[in-house]
């Protein structure tokens, strides 16, 4: 057996060679290319674990070798015959990076296309928009639809889910959201899940977004946020913090340059995380390690009090 299923994979225990040889030269993918046999929905879910192990394989391999996986997994199991699941859209868009990383844009397209066209998940779609927002092509020429696909996607997505932003962001359905985490039996990796998923709105919200309401929305998400984590992670209630920086970047002058205005938050910010014992290093040349969500919250608020 070349890969061992567990509940927490390590890629360092995939030995991507003998994965490689055996895949390509051992195993036999019998009809699954075949339109003339029949595969029941059933049988499809469970053949996408092929896929899975497929794309599994090419996520360790260099660019050639990836690519010859990829084609391989094309002709074998073919998208027309065993279909991409619905119901399971991460498949089809671990799938897309794939085709990217090894040069083959046109599968990259297609399956872009394909992801975009229909609904997913909510959080799949701010990830596939964050994706699109920062990504960047070589060698595509400048009037090319991929290029219009790229750079309208992003926004496209985020307007499609307005209703969504508003829910996610309503006090209600965050308390019902976040107050479960608080139980002693909470799963702490259901709960990095759901900070990892606001945490990328919040991103969406100021790179793509941009507008007046969505850096609004995004400073709500980020202070909600930090309240939650820190008293779930530390039992420390950072409202005061948090109300004491509003008030002191409000007061910072209207027209004051755009360098000099990031200056004084930061300092506010630091005075903020002295005078409140916000658990964050200020020493650059301390090893002791980072709280990389606080890191990450007090990042945030930096980014959104110079957009305000």
């Amino acid at each position: 057996m070349v890969l061992e299923l567990k509940s927490n994979p390590d890629r360092q225990d995939i030995d991507f060679d003998k994965m490689y040889k055996n895949m390509l030269e051992k195993y036999r993918f019998t009809n699954l290319n075949n339109k003339d046999v029949y595969y029941s929905p059933d049988n499809k879910r469970i053949l996408q674990n092929y896929r899975i192990l497929f794309l599994t394989l090419a996520s360790g391999l260099e660019t050639e070798r990836k690519a010859t996986v990829l084609k391989f997994m094309n002709d074998k199991m073919p998208s027309d015959v065993i279909e991409y699941p619905n119901d399971r859209p991460q498949i089809k868009f671990w799938a897309a990076q794939e085709y990217l990383a090894a040069d083959m844009i046109g599968s990259w397209y297609r399956l872009m296309i394909d992801l975009v066209d229909n609904p997913n998940d909510f959080d799949l779609d701010i990830e596939i928009a964050n994706y699109l927002n920062t990504l960047k092509i070589n060698n595509l020429n400048s009037d090319s639809d991929i290029i219009s696909f790229i750079e309208s996607t992003p926004g496209k997505i985020l307007n499609q889910n307005r209703s969504n932003i508003n829910n996610r962001i309503d006090k209600n359905n965050f308390t019902k959201r976040y107050e479960p985490y608080f139980s002693p039996s909470a799963s702490e990796r259901d709960f990095q899940f759901s900070l990892s998923d606001d945490l990328a709105l919040a991103r969406a919200l100021i790179e793509i977004g941009g507008k007046s309401r969505d850096i609004i929305n995004a400073k709500q998400l980020i202070e909600k946020l930090f309240i939650i984590y820190s008293a779930r992670s530390y039992n420390l209630d950072v409202t005061n913090f948090l109300i004491q920086i509003n008030q002191s970047v409000n007061s910072i002058e209207k027209d004051m340059s755009n360098r000099d205005r990031e200056l004084i938050i930061n300092n506010i910010l630091i005075q903020g995380v002295e005078e409140f014992n916000i658990p964050f290093n200020l020493d650059p040349n301390s090893t002791f390690p980072q709280d990389p969500y606080i890191a990450q919250f007090l990042i945030f608020l930096m980014e959104i009090y110079t957009k305000i």
